[in-house]
């Protein structure tokens, strides 16, 4: 057992690696947001985002891919829209099959609610389905470049304009 003076000595330590780990990050931030606001400064439209490894990076606006910042659910995989296509294009077949039936026994005519469920269910789907294109594509384009994924969304900014965070 160690005496407590080593254990003092072994708590500071470890205090001092924890404080220099913290400055680092902090300077390794400050890097980050100064690269991003010189991009900004030249017209670039960028997004300044903790990536999944903790760093801060400056993100183009076709390697973020699709929103993440959102506090509810979120689709942040290429594989999570491709589950989500999917459903939705056996709900949406599922559905003209139904129609189709309907159909086929009243042959006076549909309710105006199925065509309303049909209009709003492929509306949904060409959204996903974009969403899904979108993220690919930046899923795609970090991998070319190195960069990790992206953890959360933006760092917003009271009055967008360079050097100006709150986070």
């Amino acid at each position: 057992m160690r005496s407590k003076a080593e254990r003092d000595q072994r708590w500071h330590q470890k205090q001092r690696e924890k404080r220099e780990k913290h400055e680092q990050r902090l300077l390794r931030d400050r890097q980050a947001m100064d690269w991003h606001d010189a991009a900004v400064a030249t017209g670039q439209k960028r997004y300044l985002a903790r990536a999944n490894n903790g760093e801060l990076i400056s993100y183009l606006h076709e390697e973020y891919g699709v929103t993440r910042g959102h506090s509810n659910l979120v689709i942040r995989t290429v594989w999570g829209w491709v589950v989500l296509v999917t459903t939705m294009l056996f709900l949406v077949g599922m559905m003209a099959w139904i129609m189709v039936a309907a159909a086929r026994d009243t042959p006076g005519g549909l309710h105006g609610g199925y065509w309303f469920a049909l209009a709003i269910s492929l509306l949904l789907l060409f959204v996903a389905g974009r969403y899904m294109v979108i993220e690919a594509k930046a899923t795609i384009l970090r991998r070319q470049r190195g960069l990790p994924t992206p953890s959360g969304g933006p760092m917003p900014a009271v009055n967008p304009g360079p050097g100006n965070y709150t986070r």
